[in-house]
Formats: C-alpha cells, sequence, structure tokens
C-alpha cells in the first residue's frame, strides 16, 4: 500500500467478510477461493493465508509438499518481479470450459438476431431531429479520464478546461464561435461548455471528452478549479433510451442540441 487507511475506510474484501460474519456466513474469502470441503475449517483465517491455500491447492500449486516447485507465497516472496508459470495456449483449452451440448461458443441467438434486423430496418435508436447533433466522447492522453484531475501540472491551461469539438460549418448554421460558451442539451438536461471549432470531426457531429465535473463532495480541491462539465448529466436514463439488450445507457452517438449560452 502506498499509505495507510484513511479513518475508517476499510479495503473491500474486509467489509464482505465483516457482514458475512454478522449474518453467520461462511467467509467469502474462503468460498471464493476454498474447495468447499475446506469453507469452515478456514472461514476465520486472514486474507494472505487465504490466498496462499488457494494457490497451493490450485493446478499450479506446490499441494503442500506434493508438488516440489510447485507455486506458494512463500515462492512468490523469492520474486518480487514476478515468476512465469509456463506458455499457456487459451485457445486450445477453451473447449474444456464450454457448457453448450454441441461443446461451441454460442455467439447468435434469438434475443441477438432480433435485435441486429430491428437495427437493420430502423437504424440507430435515438436519432437526431432536424437542428440536432450526434454527441460522442474522446480521451486526453494527458489525462487519462479523471485520473490525473488532481495533479496541478497536468490540468494547466488549456488542459483543465476541455472543449466541445465542432464542425465549422455546423457553427456557422448556428451563429457559433471559435472559443464562445454553449448549452450543451440532452433529452432533459443541459451544461454549459467552450466551443472549439476544428475539421477533425465531421459535420452533424460534435465531440467532448468523458470524466470531467469534479463538484459536488468531491475533495480533489484542484480537480474542482477545472472548468470541465460532466457529460453524464445529460444521457438519457429513460427507459426507451437505453440499450435493449444490456440496459446500458447509450452514451455516445446520441442527439444533443447546441445554442449560444445565456450570458
Amino acid at each position: 500500500a502506498v499509505i495507510e487507511p484513511l479513518g475508517e475506510s476499510r479495503e473491500e474484501q474486509h467489509v464482505f467478510m465483516e457482514l458475512a460474519k454478522r449474518m453467520g456466513l461462511p467467509n467469502p474469502m474462503a468460498m471464493t477461493l476454498l474447495p468447499e470441503a475446506l469453507w469452515e475449517e478456514h472461514q476465520d483465517s486472514d486474507q494472505l493465508s487465504l490466498l496462499d491455500r488457494a494457490m497451493r491447492l490450485g493446478m499450479f500449486g506446490d499441494q503442500f509438499g506434493d508438488r516440489p516447485g510447485g507455486l506458494s507465497i512463500d515462492l512468490l516472496r523469492q520474486h518480487p518481479h514476478g515468476l512465469k508459470i509456463e506458455d499457456f495456449d487459451a485457445y486450445e483449452e477453451w473447449r474444456r470450459h464450454a457448457r453448450h451440448p454441441e461443446g461451441k461458443l454460442v455467439l447468435w441467438n434469438e434475443t441477438v438476431a432480433g435485435d441486429v434486423a430491428r437495427l437493420r430496418s430502423e437504424g440507430l435508436r435515438l436519432k437526431p431531429q432536424v437542428g440536432q447533433l450526434r454527441l460522442f466522447g474522446r480521451r486526453s492522453v494527458r489525462n487519462i479520464n479523471s485520473w490525473m484531475h488532481n495533479v496541478g501540472d497536468l490540468v494547466k491551461g488549456d488542459a483543465g478546461n476541455p472543449s466541445l469539438l465542432m464542425h465549422p460549418d455546423d457553427a456557422s448554421a448556428r451563429d457559433i464561435k471559435d472559443g464562445q460558451e454553449v448549452s450543451l442539451g440532452g433529452k432533459h438536461r443541459a451544461v454549459t461548455c467552450q466551443v472549439k471549432l476544428t475539421r477533425d470531426v465531421v459535420p452533424g457531429s460534435v465531440c467532448y471528452p468523458h470524466g470531467w465535473g469534479h463538484g459536488g463532495a468531491s475533495n480533489w480541491s484542484t480537480a474542482k478549479q477545472t472548468r470541465g462539465v460532466n457529460i453524464n448529466d445529460i444521457i438519457s436514463s429513460d427507459v426507451e433510451d437505453l440499450d435493449p439488450l444490456t440496459g446500458s445507457p447509450l452514451m455516445d452517438g446520441f442527439p444533443v442540441t447546441i445554442s449560444a449560452a445565456e450570458s
């Protein structure tokens, strides 16, 4: 660990272990890592002991001495930079895990076929209306989503003020100038951001990076000074706007409206 846990914070597995203990259930780490016959025997063991036992009983383990040279925590401590177990060709092994009666990986079924047919006949679910554009996202290599937004040197100047990329033709049709503040509206809500005109995006689309907008309860003091906005705020969660197969919101390519922001 880089730092010791702060306050009452705990690692996730410790929370689950304590919940299970209070509910009178076996240690969930033991249930995950050990054969069922060993759950009760080792349900009070610490995490490292459980990992060691699971490793030693696994396919590459030392089987508690029956397979000399096999894996164990003690062996790994002798190799702080890692230990290559063996060459493993996953392609040759997958058939052992296929549960379909034909022994194949099933990639096509009625549900998928139905949605592909719908896509072919209807096109994308969220279609822009007259005057709307499609919004898609991008990543900024310099700050890797939101991971680096609290590092001052990485969000200096324009790096801390992401822009909405817009094609000059779309901007001209809306009387929007480079660097102007605009209202970017989704189905129910809108956010205010700054436009940057560029031919790097095609007409009919605009682009904004995700991972910004650090207001609210965030204690990232540096990140909160950046001007980026949270695109999630304008994504629709209406049932009819969700992906029918996964139930996930459509976070790319959805229709938006753009207009000059109110001063």
